[in-house]
């Protein structure tokens, strides 16, 4: 995301072939059985949160504890070297049949090595991720050592692990701070590769099913919760010869928000979100900071644009990317 103070937000989603908690080199069989979900979020010297979901069919409220305590202690050992707390219980209760769902356990450190788990959990995601030899290496492990970046693990069992699509995953989220100092009229130039100091193109896993690259324009402003009173022309596109598309919303009562993105479904071609061995030698937005009212020429160029106003943030650069490993003949 690109904030109104110029900042901006880089977000990669990317699948595991494996769960990084919920197997069997941290957890025996015993406590697998319990469990629904476990998820990790690291926030480099500032939060460290883990949540465990447990099947309220196969334990009760009592013994939650007791199994989360031990789900806890094998993990914290194996990848985060400090103590746990229980900070919240929390039943979950389908609100229709009043059936007994799932119970949820939230902790936090006493004390953590944020090194340590940085480096564990780096180590843990580039052996597990679907594809390595894709995009995730833009990110290296020096971006997580800043305190405004954020790792979310999930590992989501409530699917089979032979299902097509199990929800093992983990997202990045990055922050560059101060980026842009914008002005209305001048043109600015939202250049991943310079964002990251890429120098040689990069490619999409030969593995990968769906690679999902999206940019954000949004008129939202976490940090004020306002909008400011500009917009946003785009000017030109470079997605390297990958098909994508751009849709804007109306802006009047509403929150504009504009998309670039190769997820174009089609049954008549390839999918552009389907580019397996891709070489991506470029990926920019091109952009002027416009006042309200102005009229936007269409460019043709562009494909499928449709400028009915843009907004005044450009809220992001997010980058998801699906990453599935093609079927086994």
């Amino acid at each position: 995301m690109v904030y109104g103070d110029g900042g901006i937000g880089i977000q990669l989603l990317t699948s595991l072939k494996e769960p990084v908690f919920a197997n069997l080199n941290v957890l025996n069989l015993q406590l697998l059985k319990h469990i629904k979900s476990i998820s990790l979020k690291i926030k480099y010297n500032s939060i460290c949160s883990l949540q465990i979901t447990l099947d309220w069919k196969s334990v009760d409220l009592e013994e939650a504890e007791v199994v989360g305590y031990e789900i806890v202690e094998r993990i914290s050992y194996k990848f985060l070297g400090g103590k746990f707390v229980l900070d919240k219980k929390e039943p979950l209760i389908n609100p229709l049949t009043g059936e007994r769902l799932y119970i949820r356990l939230y902790y936090v450190p006493v004390d953590v090595n944020f090194n340590r788990v940085v480096d564990s959990i780096w180590s843990e995601i580039t052996s597990k991720c679907r594809c390595p030899d894709g995009l995730i290496n833009i990110i290296s492990k020096e971006y997580l050592y800043k305190e405004s970046n954020v790792i979310l693990i999930v590992d989501d069992l409530a699917k089979s692990p032979s299902s097509l699509f199990p929800d093992y995953y983990v997202s990045i989220s990055i922050m560059f701070y101060e980026y842009f100092d914008f002005k209305i009229g001048y043109t600015y130039v939202l250049d991943v590769f310079k964002l990251f100091n890429l120098t040689n193109p990069i490619m999409i896993s030969k593995n990968s099913l769906s690679s999902v690259i999206e940019i954000h324009i949004s008129t939202f402003i976490p940090s004020k919760g306002h909008h400011f009173d500009f917009f946003y022309e785009i000017l030109d596109v470079y997605f390297s010869s990958i098909r994508y598309r751009i849709g804007t919303g109306e802006f009047e009562g509403n929150i504009v928000e504009l998309v670039i993105s190769n997820n174009i479904p089609n049954r008549e071609q390839t999918p552009a979100y389907y580019i397996p061995g891709k070489v991506i030698d470029g990926l920019w937005v091109k952009f002027k900071v416009v006042e309200r009212g102005y009229k936007f020429e269409f460019s043709s160029t562009m494909y499928g644009i449709i400028f009915i106003s843009l907004s005044m943030v450009i809220s992001s650069l997010i980058v998801y990317l699906y990453f599935r490993k093609k079927f086994r003949k």
